[in-house]
């Protein structure tokens, strides 16, 4: 019966565009009230996150106290991620050298955002336990093997 569907059922999926996305999809991560997993290329980020925006964003969450592990592609801005580490609640694992992507994926509480970089900025938000369970479980999984 539909009337018994939640989000825990059929995800909610807002989609945003454009630098006004990609500040509404940070502040559903910076709302997180848990720890934040993250896969990342932080080259093809940079492309369209310039340096102040990210800064600012660090220390948005950091001031906000929420920690975050990260799986960065293995490249000269994933090196350098690593030795902020400390300093930035964070602890960063590089992936294997044949693992490439260029979309970042955010996983805490109930939901999972993606942004895309690579034309422009796509964001996509998705509420869902099943779906966060399941991005979460590949994360742990990733986690552990490196």
């Amino acid at each position: 019966r539909s009337s018994d569907l939640s989000a825990d059922v059929i995800p909610r999926i807002s989609t945003y565009h454009g630098v006004t996305g990609l500040k509404t999809a940070l502040s559903h991560i910076l709302s997180s009230t848990t720890e934040l997993l993250l896969w990342t290329n932080q080259e093809s980020e940079r492309h369209f996150f310039a340096n102040p925006e990210h800064t600012a964003f660090v220390r948005d969450r950091i001031y906000e106290n929420i920690p975050i592990r990260v799986l960065a592609v293995n490249n000269n801005a994933g090196k350098k991620l690593l030795k902020s580490d400390t300093s930035s609640l964070r602890t960063t694992k590089l992936l294997p050298d044949t693992i490439h992507f260029t979309a970042e994926t955010y996983i805490f509480e109930s939901k999972v955002v993606i942004i895309d970089f690579t034309a422009d900025i796509i964001a996509i938000v998705i509420e869902n336990t099943s779906v966060h369970s399941a991005q979460a479980a590949q994360f742990e999984y990733t986690w552990s093997t490196l």
